[in-house]
């Protein structure tokens, strides 16, 4: 999966462009995400463009998990 957020429903934001033409752009993680890094060094220290997903505590609202380790 190359998109962690492609499962979830679409969390687009409309961009006005001169007051009438909306652009559409879809929510994605930011590099801090995939890097786990804490705090984030994106704006606003969000891991994903929009903010977390579902408020200030949801998801995305911190680093990827760990990877599982296979014994």
């Amino acid at each position: 999966m190359g998109d962690p957020l492609e499962h979830l429903d679409h969390h687009d934001s409309d961009l006005p462009i001169n007051g009438f033409i909306k652009y559409n752009f879809q929510n994605e993680v930011t590099a801090s995400w995939f890097m786990h890094a804490s705090p984030s060094f994106s704006v606003n220290g969000w891991y994903t463009l929009n903010g977390p997903v579902d408020g200030e505590h949801g998801e995305f609202a911190a680093p990827a998990p760990a990877c599982p380790t296979v014994r």
